[in-house]
């Protein structure tokens, strides 16, 4: 059976406790995945009294990387702030059920000073493979937002993480009926305040399309005794 791809099923969860594989909280939608394992591997060089100049390969290197991206839903998308920006200072609304269109909560993220910020698993289950895999010890590399009139508002998230492990799930999508949670342009809008205070009574900006970038810089930890990386750890 041919396998085009839009039948692989991907899921996201923050772990409690790092680097162990958690099951997902979010299914995403996506309009493009490609995360996977990668190697490196040296060759043996040495002389064995014949002409090849190598006789095998060596893997010292064992981690997965990739991207995802897709629109933007009012969710899932925490998790991937949270990994790039590292702590939540809090959540406020005026109702704990706002009526659809009536009222917003603010979610508050601050940048947490430290090299190692939060992580989350990514898990896939895809149909044609023998077993559904997570991808533990995701941690963003870069994450960029971007909103255009007259389409949705989406996300690209460059992750890396530990090797895929084999894992029992089943992919199961949030009802599409009710109100939507996924951003469009009139979702968006831009503010600017010389102070944080300021920006609730800020006009907004007359501004067509809009771009945020946050990169990390993740640098793999590796150490002697372990192909593997006992962490990623962000220089930004």
């Amino acid at each position: 059976m041919s396998n085009i791809g839009r039948e692989i099923s991907v899921g996201i969860a923050r772990e409690p406790e790092r680097g162990t594989p958690e099951v997902s909280e979010y299914w995403i939608p996506w309009r493009s995945f490609d995360v996977e394992d990668k190697i490196v591997s040296i060759p043996d060089a040495q002389a064995y009294g014949v002409i090849e100049d190598s006789t095998g390969l060596r893997v010292v290197s064992k981690w997965a990387e990739g991207a995802i991206s897709g629109v933007i839903r009012g969710d899932a998308i925490g998790v991937f702030i949270l990994a790039a920006l590292g702590t939540p200072a809090g959540v406020s609304g005026s109702d704990a059920s706002p009526t659809p269109g009536a009222t917003a909560y603010e979610h508050v993220f601050t940048v947490l000073q430290e090299h190692q910020h939060p992580s989350f698993t990514i898990e896939v289950d895809d149909p044609f493979e023998a077993s559904p895999v997570a991808f533990p010890l995701a941690m963003i590399n870069s994450l960029e937002i971007v909103a255009d009139i007259n389409e949705h508002v989406l996300f690209t998230a460059n992750v890396m993480s530990l090797p895929s492990v084999a894992t029992p799930v089943t992919a199961a999508y949030e009802s599409i009926s009710g109100t939507p949670n996924d951003f469009i342009a009139e979702d968006m809008e831009i503010r600017v305040a010389d102070d944080y205070d300021e920006l609730e009574i800020a006009s907004p900006k007359a501004i067509k399309s809009v771009t945020l970038t946050i990169e990390k810089d993740l640098e793999k930890d590796d150490i002697l005794g372990d192909a593997s990386p006992t962490d990623f750890l962000n220089k930004t």
